[in-house]
């Protein structure tokens, strides 16, 4: 089967959103540079102000919205205008409405969401969210974030785990963990005794005796041991585990991100029945897809990237599929904050996955009737089975 007709299929397969984020509330502001906080992982003012403008993925998602949602756009004005000619177009238009246009073509069934993200008075809440999208929505619960609310409130290693473990099983939403211990330390996770677990804890008590409460999780030995705890949860709860893998955000240092890295949690026994998924990847997909196709507890989701570098995105799905099981590759859009970032997201995901599937039929890697079943099971099935959708 042809690209074209390749695209146009998957477009028609109603997309599982394997990770995404919430909705910023309707009542806020959007200016451009509001807006583009959602389609880059810099914070940097020069990159934000002066280059995103000129970056391919942000222009070919403004051309195609302007498309999508006002069926009007000028495909040669620059970055500047096209923004500017978007916003003021948007501004105009009643949210539901926007949103509608955009997820009828987005064509997504349902959603697992990251509520970690953004503060929660300037983002919507998983019920309100799934109200305005009218599509199910599942929470993933982001590990670090529940751990350090517990640490600030119980003063034992013990207590930590035993709140940890009410919360999951107090909330039936749940069909995943997360983990972003690829910014908070890197991936290279070590083997702590409970012991030196709870030594650290006295410690950080004692230093912050009278002063704040607050303790955040960046990679050291406390950090380590509470997450394997949370990884045995998530073995016992048959929930799968998802992992940031590669870019991401700014306080991230890429190389010890590297999927490779957790190789020795792979290798770990009394995690053999935790089903891992790696999110993201980039620039590691390679890695992430022989990790994949080496070790029966290890998938990949490749969401971000279609929003960041989508004009990658066949290539990224050549690399995957190539290398990985075809059952144990996901999609997601890591959309969050507009509307928009989900429509784009499914948009890039499918049209570098009918890359990928439509030069492997033509060279006689698949049949066209194995391209259908699997663009399929990537977009929808393997997440419905892997999740319990």
């Amino acid at each position: 089967m042809k690209f074209e007709e390749r695209f146009e299929a998957l477009c028609d397969i109603a997309m599982v959103d394997g990770h995404a984020h919430s909705l910023r509330r309707a009542d806020i502001e959007v200016t451009g540079s509001i807006f583009r906080t959602a389609f880059s992982e810099s914070r940097q003012r020069g990159i934000l102000e002066d280059h995103l403008l000129h970056s391919l993925s942000y222009r070919d998602l403004l051309i195609r919205v302007c498309q999508t949602a006002f069926d009007d756009c000028q495909s040669d004005a620059s970055g500047g205008e096209l923004e500017t000619f978007y916003l003021s177009k948007r501004a105009e238009t009643e949210p539901a409405s926007l949103i509608q246009r955009l997820l009828a073509r987005a064509n997504i069934s349902q959603f697992l969401i990251d509520d970690g993200y953004g503060e929660d008075t300037t983002m919507l809440s998983l019920q309100e969210l799934s109200q305005v999208l009218g599509k199910p929505v599942h929470r993933v619960l982001r590990i670090e974030t529940e751990l350090e609310d517990l640490l600030g409130k119980v003063s034992t290693i013990q207590a930590v785990l035993e709140g940890f473990q009410e919360r999951v099983d107090a909330d039936s939403s749940i069909r995943a963990l997360k983990t972003i211990a690829a910014y908070r330390g890197g991936l290279e996770l070590q083997t702590v005794t409970e012991a030196e677990a709870r030594d650290e804890l006295d410690f950080v008590k004692w230093r912050n005796k009278g002063g704040s409460t607050a303790v955040r999780l960046e990679g050291t030995k406390m950090h380590h041991y509470l997450l394997g705890e949370a990884f045995a949860v998530a073995r016992e709860k048959q929930l799968p585990v998802q992992v940031h893998c590669g870019f991401g955000d700014s306080d991230l240092i890429l190389n010890r991100a590297n999927p490779a890295k957790m190789t020795a949690v792979f290798k770990e026994p009394r995690y053999d029945q935790v089903n891992f998924v790696l999110l993201h990847c980039f620039p590691y997909v390679k890695e992430a897809a022989y990790l994949a196709s080496v070790f029966s507890s290890v998938h990949l989701d490749l969401s971000l990237a279609p929003i960041m570098v989508s004009p990658a995105m066949q290539q990224f799905y050549r690399e995957a599929l190539s290398v990985a099981p075809l059952s144990k590759i996901m999609a997601g859009t890591d959309g969050h904050s507009f509307p928009e970032a989900y429509f784009y997201g499914a948009r890039s995901t499918r049209k570098g996955l009918a890359y990928a599937l439509a030069s492997l039929e033509e060279e006689g890697y698949l049949s066209e009737k194995e391209g259908s079943l699997y663009g399929n099971r990537i977009l929808c099935e393997n997440s419905q089975e892997l999740y319990r959708l």
